[in-house]
């Protein structure tokens, strides 16, 4: 179980990965930007020292998530070094846009996803893309690090679909999928597990929140809403998730995680943590011996 530090905009680095610690997390996903906790520039001249901080509270330091492109070579090259010095198995980039109208949602304020202006023809951008993942597949095994790509609205991969024909022909071990299905409800149209069931070799990671979509004459607007009381069917998503073989992590990315007193929050975040193991344990003890994570030694692999 892993904490967005994403979600933690308001406390400064270390808070956050002292809430992370006493809300009951093994680990932190942490945000590289300069909107955020540690900027590229910063990871790069202070990486290791940022992992042993975060070793020292007994925390994985999971995935380094940016919003560095994809085909930004130079930066996905700089993450990839800053990656193997803080230890870090996984490294998220970003996808092009791909939408012609503004998606808006809201948290706390209203946010739109920005139009498409891309000059080049959409079978262009995706042929353009795939030649570029190809080689930066060739980067991520050298570096011995896992490149995770975002399901996500507004995105050239927004589905089931999208994301396993993007990813059909390379290699999952380094070119992986964040499945995230809060985001993906104002698009989704495809069943549950059908998609996972095309793309679950590719899922690496999951992330952990829920959303109430609403439809005006005007626009859709998101709200995001508690763990439990939002449109995705956390309990009902697990079994599904187990059933298609993931056995990786789960990262809450709550974004109406409280920000305003340290004890509100972590009582917030472990509420959430302990829900969610809660229903692991419950779909475990529903399944039958052999769909329960043993593998080839017939040792058991927590979910979480």
């Amino acid at each position: 179980m892993n904490l967005c530090t994403s979600t933690l905009s308001r406390y400064d680095f270390d808070q956050a990965i002292e809430i992370a610690q006493l809300s009951g997390c093994q680990g932190i996903e942490l945000r590289i930007s300069d909107k955020y906790h540690v900027s590229l520039q910063q990871a790069q001249r202070n990486g290791y020292s940022i992992y042993r901080t975060v070793k020292a509270k007994n925390l994985e330091l999971s995935v380094l998530n940016s919003d560095i492109s994809v085909e930004d070579t130079g930066a996905v090259d700089q993450l990839l070094k800053v990656a193997e010095i803080m230890r870090t198995s996984q490294i998220g980039v970003v996808l092009p846009r791909a939408t012609h109208r503004t998606v808006v949602f809201q948290s706390r304020t209203n946010e739109g996803i920005l139009l498409y202006d891309n000059q080049n023809q959409p079978a262009e951008i995706i042929d353009r893309l795939k030649v570029c993942l190809k080689k930066i597949e060739a980067k991520a095994e050298q570096a011995g690090v896992q490149i995770l790509l975002e399901i996500r609205r507004g995105t050239v991969m927004s589905s089931f679909s999208s994301a396993y024909f993007l990813v059909m022909d390379l290699n999952p071990k380094w070119i992986g999928i964040t499945f995230n299905p809060a985001n993906m409800h104002v698009n989704m149209e495809e069943d549950w597990k059908f998609g996972l069931s095309l793309i679950g070799n590719y899922i690496a990671n999951v992330h952990v929140k829920n959303v109430l979509c609403k439809q005006s004459d005007e626009s859709m607007t998101r709200s995001w809403k508690s763990f439990e009381r939002g449109m995705v069917d956390w309990g009902e998503l697990i079994t599904t998730l187990d059933q298609s073989g993931y056995t990786g992590n789960y990262a809450i990315e709550d974004f109406l995680t409280p920000q305003n007193q340290v004890d509100h929050t972590i009582d917030y975040i472990k509420n959430v943590t302990l829900t969610l193991q809660k229903m692991v344990e419950r779909n475990l003890n529903k399944l039958p011996i052999f769909q329960r994570g043993y593998n080839q030694n017939f040792e058991f692999q927590s979910l979480s």
